[in-house]
């Protein structure tokens, strides 16, 4: 029902007129990243990104990461935090969420149409992973001359519980919020 490969659904809520799904990883058992001695569970944390619309309404996971301590004295590796590739460290949109804004920016959807599409909610987080989609032109000489990238005035935010995504100064003009 998930869709997502290595996790397991632990509860299903309806939170602030979003569906949210509370998950875990199937593995319950781990080596040490260090010595690979058979690590013990020390703790839990909760991690919240951004999913896929499910059922025709916005949805995110709250993932219940599990964090290991290793039981072997002598090894530099106290404590770690599981991973996943789905949701990358401190990430605010799952991969598949990240694929989807890629999507509708490469296929040439206006961000008006989808903040406007039941469901929607990625618009004003597309323009930070234009980079996570496959090139949409497939010639090599593309950048031929491009000697460098950069951004124009732009002040980050880091996301965290309170801002959700990078600002800038000149993000209304790329579909986001500023």
């Amino acid at each position: 029902m998930l869709g997502l490969a290595g996790f397991r659904v632990l509860r299903v809520a309806e939170v602030d007129g979003e569906l949210e799904v509370t998950v875990e990883t199937v593995e319950e058992r781990t080596g040490c990243r260090g010595c690979g001695v058979v690590a013990a569970l020390h703790d839990r944390r909760e991690v919240v990104v951004r999913d896929v619309a499910a059922f025709g309404r916005r949805s995110r996971l709250r993932w219940r990461k599990r964090v290991w301590r290793c039981r072997e004295a002598a090894c530099a590796t106290v404590t770690w935090t599981e991973t996943h590739p789905e949701i990358a460290p401190r990430a605010v949109l799952s991969r598949r969420a990240r694929q989807t804004a890629c999507s509708r920016v490469g296929h040439g959807e206006s961000g008006r149409s989808r903040r406007r599409r039941p469901g929607g909610g990625l618009a004003h987080r597309d323009a930070r992973h234009v980079n996570h989609g496959a090139p949409l032109v497939n010639d090599p000489d593309r950048l031929a001359g491009v000697t460098a990238l950069g951004m124009d005035e732009t002040a980050f935010l880091r996301a965290n519980r309170y801002h959700h995504q990078v600002r800038s100064r000149g993000a209304g003009r790329l579909g986001g919020r500023g």
